[in-house]
């Protein structure tokens, strides 16, 4: 194990994104987890976590769920609310609807933090690899409006980010808690608040870039979660561009 650390699960679910939690008991489930949590706003959801052996963090109703969930996901133990996490070594994050697939490929990757700061998973689209084609699907997807579009656009221009670090999939990161990546997180939401894109992936390697932290990124087929079930979405946070 990465020098006998202590590692935390965490994931976020706001505005009724997701419906249930997937796995029961993850402590016992992933053996190498010193905690686990669910960060929620909703009541129903911190008391079916609680019943299925995670820890909750109860936070308060925010303005905008997916803005919320994204700023959590993004800052981890650097955001006021999960200040809780500086206990812990290794931060492991997942989006809701995901459930444990391969236990020793999650070991691998916490273990990867010997080498690295930060350990993610290649994008499942084979042909997409930049930063710019992921930026083209989600317009095309209205999954961000035109106007936030342009300003990502200028923002790697203007910066002149080279684009070739390739593509991951960001609904699961191993990070280290260390104060070394704050900068990294910092980089990554300042950049979706200030150009109102609130997809991942459209930043996600322009901060690793722009704050020069070292990753790895693992094959897609070595994600230690697999998404189980879709979301519950029933406010459209997804489809929402503002």
């Amino acid at each position: 194990m990465y020098e006998n650390k202590k590692v935390a699960l965490y994931t976020v679910i706001t505005g009724n994104y997701e419906s249930h939690i997937r796995d029961s008991n993850p402590l016992e489930l992933m053996p190498c987890l010193d905690a686990a949590f669910v960060v929620t706003d909703m009541i129903d959801m911190k008391n079916e976590a609680e019943k299925k052996g995670w820890s909750s963090i109860l936070i308060a109703k925010p303005g905008n769920s997916k803005k919320c969930q994204r700023k959590l996901k993004i800052l981890q133990n650097f955001h006021e609310d999960l200040k809780v996490l500086n206990e812990y070594d290794v931060i492991i994050y997942h989006d809701g609807c995901n459930s444990l697939s391969n236990y020793s490929e999650l070991i691998n990757g916490i273990n990867e933090l010997n080498n690295v700061d930060m350990v993610c998973y290649k994008h499942p689209v084979s042909n997409r690899n930049t930063s710019e084609e992921e930026l083209r699907v989600v317009l095309k997807g209205k999954l961000i409006s035109k106007e936030a579009y342009n300003k990502v656009r200028e923002t790697y221009i203007k910066n002149n980010y080279p684009d070739n670090l390739g593509l991951s999939d960001t609904r699961v990161l191993i990070r280290k808690s260390d104060i070394s990546l704050k900068g990294f997180c910092e980089e990554w939401i300042n950049n979706m608040e200030n150009t109102g894109s609130y997809r991942d992936q459209t930043f996600f390697e322009y901060a690793i870039w722009k704050s020069g932290i070292s990753f790895k990124r693992f094959p897609n087929n070595k994600f230690p979660f697999v998404k189980k079930g879709g979301h519950h979405d029933p406010f459209r946070m997804r489809n929402n561009t503002k």
